[in-house]
Formats: C-alpha cells, sequence, structure tokens
C-alpha cells in the first residue's frame, strides 16, 4: 500500500499577535509538526502502530519525494549519501558571483 503524505506549514501562535509557520506532516490519522524532521517523526509514528508499505510525499498538489519504504523513512535513510553528479556544482565555478 501506498501512503500519501501532504507536507504544508501552519500558523504556531506565540501569543494572540505573534505568530510563525511551522512545517507539518499529515497522512490519514497521523500528523506531526515542528521545526525538525516532521517526515521521519510521521513516518516513526505509522510503522510503531503497525502501519506497512511506501509513503511517497507530496506538498501543493507536487510530487516532491518518489515512494519509499515507511521504514526507511522512519530510519533517516532518505536522502542520504552521496549528492548525484548532475547535481553537483560544476569546477572551476563559483555560484552566486557575476563577471
Amino acid at each position: 500500500m501506498i501512503h500519501h503524505i501532504e507536507l504544508d506549514t501552519i500558523r504556531k501562535y506565540r501569543n494572540a499577535a505573534e505568530w510563525r509557520s511551522v512545517n507539518r506532516a499529515r497522512c490519514g490519522q497521523y500528523e506531526a509538526t515542528g521545526d525538525g524532521k516532521v517526515i521521519e517523526e510521521l513516518c516513526r509514528d505509522m510503522v510503531k502502530n503497525g502501519e506497512t508499505g511506501q509513503a511517497e510525499v507530496w506538498r501543493a498538489g507536487m510530487l516532491c519525494f518518489a515512494p519509499q519504504s515507511l521504514e526507511k523513512w522512519a530510519s533517516g535513510k532518505v536522502g542520504k549519501g552521496e549528492q548525484p553528479e548532475h547535481l553537483k556544482a560544476a569546477t572551476g565555478q563559483k555560484s552566486g558571483v557575476c563577471a
């Protein structure tokens, strides 16, 4: 089964006049909010409650992460490892500097 995780932001109020945006991940009855790794936290809760399968992550109708197993998300291993060659900066070029 593929679980559909939706990412968005919500307001966290300090008092009646002050607020800031915090991240939120939701999937069915599960929800995680905060400044940290909300997807991992959400998947840990799901695995702890016996959910299995894969999870795909969406934000505003756009697929952000291809399906990965819930266990892999919960362990924090998604997105780890060496960066793919096509995403690495070209050698000898400095980004953000105008010639």
